[in-house]
């Protein structure tokens, strides 16, 4: 598989008008086959990249790609004022092999959902709990059920464990998509640290 160099991603990061998909801490571009995250945090990118690396050799988690890298990009500070300025701010970088999140699916069947009861004369409102035990009643979900299953059994604690952090490969193995929140010893876990490594120099904490 041929990845983009540092140069030709940084390229595509300046054309780009959105990531492809986000969460608390990570980016997420889609580069065609594969895919790769960008991270404020140097110390959260670190510790994303260690742990996808070593989920995936459980056979957990997709495969990463490429060594971490970093690319340049702005952010936006305002005084109390509210006058802005934009300073410089690097993003930490690595490939990973591509995975559709389960998420997409879920949405896609609240859609059907709601076109259905839109299509009966209803107003297209899904109650939360309804269209999540529709949702967990699928074969998706329940694969889905085992995989979490697997991870504890590996060790693996995982405190953020909604749709959007696991997805299936292409091959139709599910994994677990964003790392970020996953240790292997819950009791070691510390996310107290707010320094602007640890949290990203933008970030709302």
């Amino acid at each position: 598989m041929q990845l983009l160099s540092p140069e030709k991603f940084q390229e595509q990061f300046d054309s780009s008008e959105s990531s492809d998909g986000n969460g608390v801490d990570c980016h997420y571009y889609d580069c065609g086959t594969y895919g790769i995250k960008t991270f404020k945090s140097q110390w959260k990118a670190n510790q994303a990249y260690e742990t996808q690396k070593a989920i995936h050799s459980d056979g957990l988690a997709p495969e990463v790609l490429s060594e971490m890298f970093t690319i340049n990009s702005t952010t936006t500070h305002y005084d109390k004022f509210d006058i802005q300025w934009v300073v410089p701010m690097p993003l930490h970088c690595f490939a990973t092999e591509k995975a559709r999140p389960i998420n997409d699916d879920f949405l896609e069947m609240v859609d059907d959902m709601r076109d259905a009861d839109l299509a009966k004369g209803g107003n297209g409102w899904i109650e939360y709990f309804v269209k999540h035990k529709a949702f967990q009643k699928t074969d998706l979900s329940k694969e889905n059920n085992k995989l979490k299953k697997r991870l504890r059994k590996a060790g693996w604690f995982d405190s953020d464990d909604h749709y959007g952090n696991y997805g299936v490969l292409p091959n139709g193995e599910h994994v677990v998509i964003d790392t970020g929140a996953i240790q292997k010893d819950a009791e070691s876990w510390d996310n107290s640290c707010t320094c602007s490594d640890c949290v990203g120099s933008d970030s709302d904490f």
